[in-house]
């Protein structure tokens, strides 16, 4: 096992795709107000204390949003990422780890655009059936509605990468 590593890996592909980063930042002000208008700023190119204060409050690699609701006037969305069961099978030299990413969208996203399917699919593309860390490729599991604070949805979709037990 190598459980920093997998958080690590992960973290450094979300952050890099330019998409994800703009569909978790980017609020619209009308329906037709697109997250992935050329004309917004790309959240890559932002001074670098700006890319990282996004990064750290939309991207968090714990089961974390207590401060959400303490924060009303300020709608996001957020994702979340953490290592779920991991169990070793037959062959004691591999084992099988749940990773586990949470989104979290305020309505005020998501009954302009449907944000969190957006950001859903996305995070599809980006992780199923990709060698990013681990042994082989990460596997989709499961996906499903989960409780969120007050004004928001969420939604978990469950992965599983294969480890080496060494």
């Amino acid at each position: 096992m190598d459980m920093k590593k997998y958080y690590d890996d992960i973290f450094n592909e979300l952050i890099k795709d330019e998409e994800l980063l703009r569909l978790l930042y980017y609020k619209p002000v009308k329906r037709s107000d697109s997250p992935l208008d050329g004309r917004k700023p790309d959240i890559k190119s932002l001074p670098i204390d700006d890319f990282w204060a996004i990064i750290d409050d939309r991207i968090v690699s714990a089961p974390k949003f207590d401060d959400i609701e303490k924060t009303p006037d300020e709608p996001k969305c957020r994702l979340l990422f953490y290592l779920g069961y991991g169990k070793t099978g037959n062959n004691h030299l591999f084992s099988r780890q749940e990773i586990i990413f949470d989104i979290f969208v305020h309505f005020d996203f998501e009954n302009m655009d449907r944000r969190l399917s957006l950001i859903c699919d996305r995070l599809h593309k980006i992780l199923s059936f990709k060698s990013l860390t681990g042994v082989g490729k990460m596997n989709p599991i499961s996906r499903k509605p989960i409780p969120a604070p007050n004004k928001y949805m969420g939604y978990s979709l469950v992965y599983q990468i294969t480890t080496e037990n060494y």
